[in-house]
Formats: structure tokens, sequence, C-alpha cells
């Protein structure tokens, strides 16, 4: 394919990304990424929008190699359509990271989130307002709620790339996640827990002090109900009055938490 300069282009290449054969699909997003990579951009707000859509559908392809290019198509796609479809993609991916048929299509479409998170600016602010409702806020829920402890995890990992991305800009939303990560250094999961206090660490860098503040005394109040002598522990933060966090401070720490809290301090000091 010459560019996007036709709608017979365009019409030809989605052609080929519905092919039997998967090297014919293959071969028409390779093209794709070629022609974008000369800074060739779609035709128009309707050519976009197929393009993605067929993209998108291409990261649930059969084909191993498919699925892996599809995600690499997305990282530049993520560069050159409109907010509008920026906001699409980005919903489609979390929608499908959530709720996704198999384990291996919620994986995909977490790696596919990452792809398009990094390629996206973080000095447009038309970018930090989609992130901020169409990803971070969903990505909160999945790590609190997601009854899949691995979307769990790569949730968290996501929101530890947009933190180190884009953390600056989303202050506003510092206390929602900060409650959904301090919440986790108590679960269960092992991994989970790891990964909890990785992201904590990619939001410290842009938290205020009043959070910074918050989490450290958390943590040391965790640790201290360790001691048998503690007081009952009363926090004057007012991050660390909601209801949940009021109720952990309160719970016995467990064995495998302790060693999580320990981690944590250590990025905290």
């Amino acid at each position: 394919m010459s560019d996007f300069n036709s709608a017979k282009n365009v019409s030809s290449l989605l052609e080929k990304m519905v092919a039997k054969d998967a090297d014919i699909r293959f071969m028409a997003l390779n093209d794709m990424i070629n022609e974008l990579q000369n800074g060739r951009p779609f035709l128009d707000p309707e050519n976009e929008q197929s393009i993605v859509k067929a993209v998108l559908n291409l990261l649930r392809d059969k084909s191993g190699e498919v699925q892996s290019l599809s995600v690499t198509a997305l990282s530049h796609i993520a560069k050159a359509v409109s907010s509008q479809e920026i906001s699409r993609i980005i919903a489609d991916l979390v929608s499908s990271m959530a709720n996704g048929e198999t384990g291996q299509t919620r994986s995909i479409c977490g790696i596919g989130l990452k792809s398009v998170i990094n390629a996206l600016q973080p000095s447009t602010p038309s970018v930090i307002e989609l992130l901020a409702q169409e990803s971070v806020k969903p990505l909160v829920l999945m790590i609190g709620r997601h009854p899949d402890t691995a979307v769990r995890i790569e949730a968290c990992e996501i929101l530890s790339v947009i933190l180190t991305r884009f953390g600056a800009s989303l202050t506003t939303l510092h206390s929602d996640i900060l409650e959904c990560l301090l919440l986790c250094l108590s679960d269960p999961n092992s991994p989970l827990r790891k990964r909890s206090v990785q992201t904590l660490g990619a939001l410290m860098w842009t938290a205020s002090d009043e959070a910074y503040s918050a989490t450290l005394t958390y943590v040391l109040c965790r640790l201290g109900t360790v001691m048998p002598s503690a007081a009952p522990v009363v926090s004057p933060s007012p991050l660390l009055q909601k209801p949940a966090l009021s109720t952990a401070l309160k719970s016995p720490v467990r064995m495998e938490e302790f060693k999580t809290l320990f981690q944590c301090l250590a990025i905290l000091v």
C-alpha cells in the first residue's frame, strides 16, 4: 500500500486486515505501521474510526504474531489520531482488560493499554483528561475489586506507568489512588502486595506533602500494631480517616504483610 491518500487505499488495507490468511493480516498491519512511521496521517475521522476498530479487533486475533504486531500498531496509531479516537481505544482496552472472556484476552489488552499510554504526550491537556476518566478511575476499581488477581496486578502495573509519566497532572486523583494502594498492602496475594509497593513509589514522586505524610503514618502505624503494648491507632491525617483505611489501621498485621510494610517503608525514607 502506497499511503493513506485515498479512500481506495484505506479500503484495501481494511480488506487485508480481515483476510483469512494470517500472513496477509500481519502484512497489512506492517504496511500501516510503515506509513505512520513515515508521517502519513489518516485522511479523515471516518478513516480513523475504521482503522482503529480493525486494529482493536486484530488485538484479539487467533495468531499470536498478529496480536503482538497489533500492540505495536496501537502505539503508532495513538500518536496519529484524534483525542476522540484515543478515548475510544483506551475505553475499549480498559473494558476488555476487566471483562474479557479469557485470561489471554485480558492480558493482551493490558499490554496494548501500556503501549498506548507510553505513546501519549504528557504535555497535552486533553490527554490528561482522557487518562483520568477512561483509565485511572477504572484501573483503581480493578485493583480494589476485580475477582481475578492477575488482572489486579496488571492494573497496578499500568497505573504505575501512568503515575510515572503523568502523575503530576493527576493530583486530583491521588487520594483515591493512595487509599486503594494502601489497602492492597494487606492483601493476601504476595505479588499484588509487591506491585502495590512499587506503584506507591511511583505515586510518591509527585504526591503532596500531606499524601506523603499520610502514607508514612499509615505504614508506621501498621508496623506499630505488631507491638503488644501498642496503643490503639488514631491518625490525625484526613486522608486516613476514610472508613476502609481507618478500619485497616486498627486491624492486626499478618506475618506476610509485615515484610511488605518494611519494603514500603524503604521507599519512603
